[in-house]
């Protein structure tokens, strides 16, 4: 999800901002000497705290002396598991204590309202497609769980045939021309669809980082070693009409 937003690098614990509720459009043709109409876009003032994403290992000093490419391997873990954290939070982060306000709960509920009958999968991800296109943006990625993309993948219809091969395209994998980003943090059944490049953005404080030390309790006279990955981050989101997300069932 991170490859879907803007980023932006900041200095702040919090970051405050408006978020935009309704606009209305007053636009119109208007003759020579008279008043113009007034349009009007509401606001809500609103913050993003820093959120700390971080956790360790303990390691042996031999080990590491002995394998240098464990080294290596146990960075690119720790690195790895800081982002499914922080995919988690981005997504799905509610927001209390220090856990992230993520993109899904401040999403607008998908609406069903005048989809033909009987929708698959691919229909409803074309719907909800269509409801952040009447917020006056385009959509341009759907977040899938892998189980549930594989699920849309083998969908045949009364001939036998896939029916992907008729709305995907290209080397990147893109459904009704939107990029398709599988994660494990969204639940099997639930899709996340949004104009991600305008909804949101990530603001990094401190990018992942992976830092090695004896200086902890008694790791010195044992010849241990901490292993602590972390970084610092913050999102806001714009507008929620421009992300919409919903549970669907297969057809």
């Amino acid at each position: 999800v991170r490859d879907l937003l803007p980023i932006g690098k900041t200095e702040s614990m919090t970051i405050e901002y408006p978020r935009e509720d309704v606009f209305t459009n007053a636009a119109a043709p208007v003759a020579e000497g008279a008043l113009k109409p007034e349009s009007n876009i509401t606001f809500t003032a609103a913050k993003a705290d820093v959120a700390t994403i971080a956790h360790w290992l303990p390691a042996s000093k031999q080990i590491l002396d002995d394998a240098k490419f464990l080294a290596g391997y146990i960075d690119s873990r720790l690195r790895v598991g800081l982002a499914q954290e922080e995919e988690d939070q981005l997504l799905n982060g509610d927001g209390t204590g220090v856990n992230m306000l993520g993109i899904v709960p401040q999403a607008t509920a998908y609406s069903a309202t005048g989809i033909p009958a009987t929708p698959n999968a691919f229909d409803i991800i074309r719907w909800a497609k269509l409801q952040v296109r009447k917020s006056f943006y385009s959509a341009d990625a759907v977040v899938l769980n892998p189980e549930d993309w594989a699920k849309m993948e083998l969908l045949k219809d009364a001939e036998g045939k896939y029916l992907h091969s008729a709305v995907t395209q290209g080397a990147v994998t893109r459904l009704w021309g939107m990029r398709v980003v599988e994660s494990d943090s969204i639940p099997v059944g639930d899709f996340l669809v949004g104009a991600f490049n305008v909804a949101a953005q990530i603001w990094d404080r401190e990018q992942a980082n992976v830092m090695v030390s004896t200086e902890d309790r008694d790791n010195f006279v044992k010849n241990m070693v901490t292993i602590r990955a972390e970084e610092r981050l913050a999102l806001t989101v714009y507008r929620t009409k421009w992300s919409v997300s919903c549970s669907f069932a297969y057809s």
